[in-house]
C-alpha cells in the first residue's frame, strides 16, 4: 500500500515544479483513492502518467480550489466517456450543499438542456464525522474540530500505522494535540513565507511543538521559494512532489 503526494505545495506554485497538495492512496492491486482533487489535478496526475480514467474514488474533506476545484474536470470527463462509470465521492454530510450549491453547480448544473445535480456525476457516499469507513480494507475517518462543523484532518490506518493527514491551517494546539499524540505519522500543512499575517500555520509556530510530535511530522502545502531546514528543527522533513510512503 502506498501513500503518494502527487503535489505537496499550495496554489502559488505556477511553474509545474510542484502542484497543489493532493494525495493518492494506492493499493497493491492497483486500486486508487484520490484524497483531495484540486484544480491542478489533471496536471499532477498526468505528471505520474495517470488520467481521469484511472481515478474511480475521491475523498473530499474541504471545499476550495486546492481540495475540490478539480471535481468539475473529473466529473465532466468521466460523464462523457462511455468507458467510465461515475466515480465514488466520499464527502462529509455537512459539506454536501456547500460543495454543490456554492462551488460546482455554476459549471455543472446544465447538461444537454437537463438540470444536473451532484449525483449526475458522482456516486456520493456521505460520511459522518469521527466515523470509520473502509476503502480496500483500509480504515479512514474524518476528524471533526470540537464544537465546529469543520474537519481537523483525515486519519488512515495502514498496516498497523495510524496516519494523520492534517488539514488544520490555523494551528490550535488544544484542537490538535490529542490527534498528534495518537498518530504514528503526521502530515501537516505549513506556511513558509515570511509574511506572518496570513491565516495559516507558519513553520515558526510548528517549531514550538514538542520534539516527540515534530519527529513524526512531515510538512506539506508550503509556499514556493527557499525552505527552512526542517531536519535541523526536529521534523521528518518537507514532502516533495511525487514522494511515496510505502506500508507493507
Amino acid at each position: 500500500m502506498k501513500l503518494i503526494f502527487i503535489g505537496s505545495g499550495n496554489t502559488e506554485f505556477c511553474d509545474f515544479s510542484n502542484f497543489q497538495s493532493n494525495i493518492l492512496l494506492e493499493s497493491g492491486e492497483g486500486q486508487r483513492l484520490l484524497i483531495g482533487c484540486g484544480t491542478d489535478c489533471r496536471f499532477s496526475l498526468d505528471d505520474r502518467g495517470l488520467a481521469y480514467q484511472d481515478i474511480d474514488e475521491v475523498l473530499i474533506s474541504q471545499v476550495g480550489f486546492e481540495q475540490s476545484g478539480g471535481l468539475v474536470w473529473l466529473g465532466i470527463k468521466r460523464k462523457f466517456d462511455s468507458t467510465c462509470k461515475r466515480p465514488k465521492l466520499y464527502l462529509p454530510k455537512y459539506l454536501y450543499n456547500q460543495l454543490w450549491d456554492h462551488h460546482l453547480s455554476a459549471a455543472m448544473l446544465c447538461i444537454q438542456s437537463h438540470i444536473a445535480n451532484l449525483e449526475t456525476f458522482f456516486d456520493v457516499q456521505l460520511i459522518e464525522h469521527n466515523t470509520l469507513f473502509s476503502w480496500d480494507h483500509v480504515n479512514l475517518s474524518l476528524l471533526k474540530k470540537p464544537n465546529e462543523d469543520s474537519i481537523l484532518g483525515v486519519t488512515v490506518d495502514l498496516r498497523g500505522s495510524h496516519i494523520l493527514i492534517s488539514s488544520e491551517n490555523s494551528l490550535t494546539i488544544e484542537h490538535c494535540f490529542d490527534a498528534y499524540q495518537k498518530a504514528d505519522m503526521i502530515f501537516q500543512p505549513c506556511q513558509t513565507k515570511s509574511d506572518l499575517t496570513l491565516p495559516r500555520t507558519h513553520f515558526q509556530d510548528l517549531t514550538k511543538l514538542p520534539d516527540s510530535i515534530k519527529s513524526k511530522m512531515w510538512l506539506y502545502n508550503y509556499d514556493p521559494g527557499e525552505l527552512p531546514d526542517a531536519l535541523q528543527y526536529g521534523f521528518s522533513g518537507f514532502v516533495t512532489k511525487g514522494q511515496e510512503f510505502t506500508f507493507s
